[in-house]
């Protein structure tokens, strides 16, 4: 620009985005006291904004005034964009188009330096969603990418904005952009910067879960999820992000354990509870190798001449240093990280070998149970691993009786009959455990080749005073005969209850009335004996 007319502040803002007159306008004033300046801001010509990088300086006259500026103008258009666009992959997850990790741990600690400085509380929820990864596994991760989406879209403009934007004081501009944030997969935070008590987060954590519960409909088909929500509080719960972070997480891994769909806030006990979990976890991994699992053998004696006509595999661990760990504490966790199939293989490959040893003793024939979990059985490699195990073991199919469970049974029916009938034609028997805790449709019941119900304990255990609990051992029995099953009653423990089981029709029993679990090399000496099914049995054969 050359000298010419008067510069007024008019004229000098003209064209800037009216976004930046202000700054702009600072740095013209400054500028006034003499000396250069360089800025970059925006500004609007025909419409069209674009972004500038200006260097100048102002001149003035005799009585300086100023009367132009003299420098240079850039277009910096193209060079902001590509900035833009690199700060929207940094900071914003590509997705759902929330904020990211980066982005939300940023905020929240601008957010905890305001809370300390002004001594008010604030609020991070951490959400799962329960099962995702089932819907990714079975319907494909481009339906589990919607998924992702319409939720975040729900969370977005279901959150009241009173909930996630911070309250400024005059001088403060709100920072709106990061108080919902995907972490990865289908983990969510939310940010509440300011609370009055900590059950203005559980209201909001309530109102999350509530916008979840409302089905999402894929290809014609209602889709429900819920989801499980842990809050962390400051300043009770941590006094920095990563920390608050942290716990939330915790604590929504506890709104797990209690259920799912549910929320829960974090304590000090949980974070003993986590540590404890993680401990378990890394033994558990190195349990195998370590050779600290064992079989014991729990008999099932025939109600018709009171030998034992099967021996159920029941694991257990042994730790060096922490002693016997039960194997509910152990068996949920090895599901949930996948430790269950190499494990339940050990399992299957121990008990067909102890199966054909006592065999090759020359003893009465007796067929070992085997306990598959759910995800086992899912397994597409288990009727090769199990015929497999039987060839390298040397045992005779028919000595092999698998045990699943009534939920496992019902997934995918027509994956599990075909699993079933190669298992049956290969001779292996199966039973169906904990029967009648499950939902089993008897239409497809009749249709699986099964040898075995086994009554569930909790239906024995008041025996014979129940009389609801009767009614539902008699209908199973009845039901089983129809369909040429056999009926086995776990958890006997009473001569009273073997006596009246035996009334109601139960082929077999098994139970610490007869024998407590076994290690292998004492079970030889048990399958001579009788016991006498109507009599106390013999508690230290």
């Amino acid at each position: 620009m050359r000298p010419g007319t008067p510069l007024t502040l008019e004229t000098f803002l003209d064209i800037v985005h009216p976004g930046d007159r202000k700054f702009v306008e600072n740095t013209w004033r400054q500028a006034l006291q003499g000396g250069p300046y360089d800025i970059e801001h925006r500004i609007v010509v025909s419409g069209v904004v674009k972004w500038v990088k200006e260097r100048a300086e102002i001149e003035f006259d005799l009585q300086d005034r100023p009367v132009s500026a003299l420098g240079t103008v850039q277009d910096i258009t193209e060079r902001k964009e590509a900035e833009n666009r690199i700060r929207y992959l940094a900071y914003y997850d590509s997705l759902t188009g929330l904020p990211n990790r980066q982005s939300f741990m940023e905020r929240l600690e601008r957010e905890l330096g305001r809370a300390k400085h002004q001594g008010y509380r604030l609020g991070v929820l951490f959400l799962d969603l329960d099962g995702f990864k089932s819907i990714n596994d079975t319907l494909g991760h481009n339906v589990g990418d919607l998924i992702l989406q319409w939720a975040a879209e729900r969370m977005k403009y279901g959150i009241r904005p009173s909930d996630v934007l911070s309250r400024p004081g005059q001088d403060e501009e709100p920072e709106p952009e990061a108080d919902l944030a995907r972490l990865g997969g289908d983990e969510f935070t939310v940010l509440l910067p300011r609370i009055q008590q900590p059950e203005d987060a559980l209201v909001v954590a309530h109102r999350v879960r509530d916008l979840m519960h409302r089905p999402f409909v894929i290809e014609g088909k209602e889709l429900v999820l819920t989801a499980s929500i842990g809050i962390a509080i400051f300043p009770d719960d941590g006094q920095d992000g990563a920390d608050l972070l942290k716990n939330a997480d915790t604590a929504m891994y506890h709104a797990k354990d209690e259920g799912r769909d549910n929320c829960q806030f974090y304590s000090a006990s949980l974070t003993t509870r986590a540590m404890q979990r993680m401990s378990m976890e890394t033994n558990l991994r190195l349990a195998l190798d370590r050779r600290e699992f064992s079989l014991h053998y729990q008999p099932q004696v025939d109600a018709t001449d009171g030998r034992i006509h099967a021996l159920e595999a029941l694991i257990r661990w042994r730790h060096p240093q922490l002693g016997t760990i039960p194997p509910a504490d152990f068996i949920p966790l090895a599901e949930e990280i996948g430790l269950i199939i190499p494990i339940g293989e050990w399992v299957l490959r121990t008990a067909c070998a102890d199966a054909a040893t006592w065999r090759r003793e020359d003893r009465p024939p007796v067929r070992v149970a085997v306990n598959l979990s759910p995800l086992q059985f899912k397994d597409p490699n288990l009727v090769k691993v199990v015929l497999g195990i039987l060839h390298e073991s040397g045992l005779p199919a028919d000595l092999l009786e698998l045990e699943i469970t009534e939920g496992a049974l019902m997934e995918d029916t027509d994956r599990t009959l075909a699993t079933l009938d190669a298992l049956n034609q290969a001779g292996v028997h199966i039973a169906l455990d904990d029967f009648g805790t499950g939902y089993s449709s008897l239409s497809y019941l009749k249709r699986m080749p099964l040898s075995r119900l086994k009554v569930d304990r909790s239906f024995v255990r008041e025996l014979p005073e129940a009389s609801e609990d009767e009614a539902i051992v008699r209908a199973i029995i009845a039901m089983a005969g129809s369909l040429n099953f056999r009926v086995t009653a776990e958890g006997v423990e009473t001569p009273n209850q073997a006596e009246h089981l035996l009334r109601l029709g139960c082929d077999s029993l098994q139970g610490y009335h007869f024998c407590t679990p076994r290690q292998p090399e004492e079970i030889p000496g048990l399958l001579d004996r009788i016991w006498v099914t109507q009599q106390p049995g013999d508690q230290t054969a």
